[in-house]
Order: structure tokens, then C-alpha cells, then sequence
């Protein structure tokens, strides 16, 4: 992103409300309202005024998503979501992401090569490599031989716990 765009976090999340209202109509109090939750919602309020290419890389992720989201949505559909992001930037992104789907019922299709965040967040995987290896839970998917199959090689799920 151009550090010398010329749109405010604001301005960016705020187009997102464009398709609800149309192309040749205004936007009101509670557009803008409605920009202000999403921004609490996604803790980024703060940045409200900075200009989006100052941000860092997880910021401006949040700030996509929350451009799709107050927009209402009921689906999501992210590609590879957290690439060239840090690690506590991808842990609060996929923790936001969790949210989203819990208490809002936004339903979440993800890219992913992170297999490892996959088995642990989603609910259903499709496994795709030129064709459809595997569509089922993801009980099913970690216990199955067709990760191995993708690689070409043995491959085994190790979960790790957080620690402190």
C-alpha cells in the first residue's frame, strides 16, 4: 500500500457501505455510526484518522475485513488472509476471525497453506491440489492419510498449547 494514499482508516471502512446505500446516494449519520462500531469491533478506533499506508501489514488487514463486514455480510471469502503478517498480528486476526463467526454468524471461507490453523479453527475443510482431495470435518481431514497424499510424502499433525 502507498504510504501517500490519500484515504484515513475511516474513509476506507466507511466506503464499505457504499453497496447498502448506492453509488448516487449520500451516506448518513448512521453509515457513519455503524463505521464507528466495526472500528470498536475490530479495536482499531485509534486508527481512525491515520492514513492507511502508514499502517502496518495486520492493520491493514483489519481494516479490509472490517470494510467487508460493515457492509453486513454473510459470507467471507479470504485468500491467504495472513501472509507476510506477524505472528501475534495472525493470532489476533484469526482470534477476530473466530468472533466474527461466533457473534455475528458470519460464515468464513479461507485460503489457507497453514494447515496447522485450519485443523485448529475450522469447522469443515476442503482439501484442494489441482482437484478435490478431501471435503469433510476437520476431525475427519487431521485424522486422514490425505495430507500425506497432497505432499507426496508422510506427514503428521502436531498441535502445540500456548505457552507463557
Amino acid at each position: 500500500m502507498d504510504v501517500n494514499f490519500p484515504a484515513t482508516v475511516f474513509e476506507i471502512v466507511l466506503m464499505g457501505r457504499i453497496p447498502q446505500v448506492g453509488m448516487v446516494h449520500r451516506l448518513h449519520r448512521k453509515d457513519r455510526e455503524k463505521v464507528g462500531q466495526v472500528l470498536q469491533t475490530f479495536a482499531i478506533s485509534d486508527l481512525k484518522d491515520r492514513k492507511i499506508g502508514q499502517l502496518s501489514g495486520g492493520q491493514q488487514q483489519r481494516v479490509f475485513v472490517a470494510k467487508a463486514v460493515v457492509g453486513d455480510p454473510k459470507l467471507l471469502i479470504l485468500d491467504e488472509p495472513t501472509s507476510g503478517v506477524d505472528a501475534q498480528s495472525k493470532n489476533e486476526f484469526y482470534t477476530m476471525l473466530e468472533k466474527l463467526n461466533r457473534d455475528m454468524g458470519i460464515t468464513i471461507i479461507l485460503s489457507s497453506h497453514d494447515i496447522a490453523t485450519v485443523t485448529k479453527l475450522a469447522n469443515r475443510v476442503a482439501c484442494i491440489n489441482t482437484s478435490l482431495f478431501f471435503c469433510g470435518s476437520t476431525s475427519e481431514f487431521a485424522s486422514s492419510p490425505v495430507i500425506s497424499n497432497v505432499y507426496g510424502y508422510p506427514v503428521e499433525l502436531m498441535h502445540h498449547t500456548h505457552h507463557p
